[in-house]
């Protein structure tokens, strides 16, 4: 079965696996596992000691059943609501990170899944510098029509779960989007059919695009190449 719902932390229902990218984190749980997972540092839980953690991340992603790298990213709301103890500034610790999430996506040919808050001149400006080829898929977009646009127009695909404002979602075109649960107590047919009707769409024709859109933007997964980190 192609996943339609592209991120989801509900583990517990094993029905996701099969049609949903679950995001899984360290210890990976799920090397046996049949369905589709990814793995990656969410931002929360940025710390100078990420390294360690990084390197089991690339040798996990390398699994058949990890589709993406992620959730991964950046979040100033985040690094605001922290008492600094660091040697580094949070944020300069959630961008090497972030940096080292981007190079494990090359190299495993696996697309990113990226948490995004209040940084996302930051995010455009390291895709600029980066001009990966694996795509990047904002999840969870809750932000307004102008940075939506700003975020298509180099090359974004965003991601929108049961909250969203509707003029964004509705500058999205089809081969652009994606839908997901994230943390929601809604079935991913509820946000679909949610969805559906702003966008004038039947639920069928959007399950549709949203099959289609995965199979286009994971259809390199597993392509090995000769990318270094």
């Amino acid at each position: 079965m192609i996943p339609i719902d592209i991120h989801t932390h509900h583990t517990e229902n094993t029905e996701n696996t099969e049609n949903a990218v679950v995001n899984t984190n360290l210890p990976i749980k799920h090397t046996d596992a049949k369905g589709y997972f990814s793995i990656g540092i969410h931002p929360y839980q940025t710390d100078e000691h990420w390294e360690e953690q990084m390197a089991l991340i690339q040798q996990y992603a390398i699994l058949p059943q990890i589709v993406a790298i992620g959730e991964c990213g950046l979040d100033k709301i985040w690094i605001k609501q922290k008492e600094n103890k660091l040697q580094q500034p949070l944020f300069e610790i959630q961008k090497q990170i972030m940096k080292a999430h981007i190079l494990c996506s090359e190299k495993c040919r696996k697309p990113l899944i990226i948490h995004c808050v209040k940084a996302f001149n930051e995010l455009i400006e390291l895709k600029k510098t980066f001009r990966p080829d694996m795509p990047w898929i904002i999840h969870g977009f809750r932000n307004n029509a102008n940075i939506a646009r700003a975020l298509l127009a180099e090359g974004f695909y965003l991601s929108f779960g049961e909250y969203f404002q509707e003029e964004a979602l509705l500058t999205v075109p089809d081969s652009r989007l994606f839908i997901e649960t994230d943390e929601s107590k809604l079935h991913i047919e509820q946000i679909i059919n949610k969805i559906a009707a702003y966008r004038n769409s039947s639920q069928e024709k959007l399950v549709h695009i949203l099959r289609q859109n995965y199979v286009h933007t994971f259809s390199n997964c597993n392509e090995q190449t000769a990318y270094t980190l």
